[in-house]
């Protein structure tokens, strides 16, 4: 679990890394246009650090679930080798 909450932190750094400078100079600016290459460029980290985020939730969620309905069999269902 420990190691899914550090890969979602670290995911969650890097989603708001990706937006937060630009919309930081387009508060201080007058004129706030993006390239559309810097448009694109952003719109796809946000969608691949959103997406790695929904299936570390996901993943997260199912370990959960092992957790609490197959406590006996958690240690066999749910090794290091598959989290990874």
């Amino acid at each position: 679990m420990y190691f899914l909450l550090a890969n979602l932190s670290f995911v969650e750094f890097c989603l708001s890394s990706v937006t937060t400078p630009k919309l930081t100079t387009d508060l201080l600016k007058d004129k706030k246009t993006i390239s559309f290459g810097g448009c694109m460029s952003q719109i796809l980290c946000v969608h691949f650090f959103g997406g790695g985020e929904m299936v570390l939730l996901v993943t997260m969620a199912y370990d959960r679930y092992v957790a609490i309905c197959k406590p006996l069999h958690y240690s066999s269902i749910m090794d290091r080798q598959k989290c990874i």
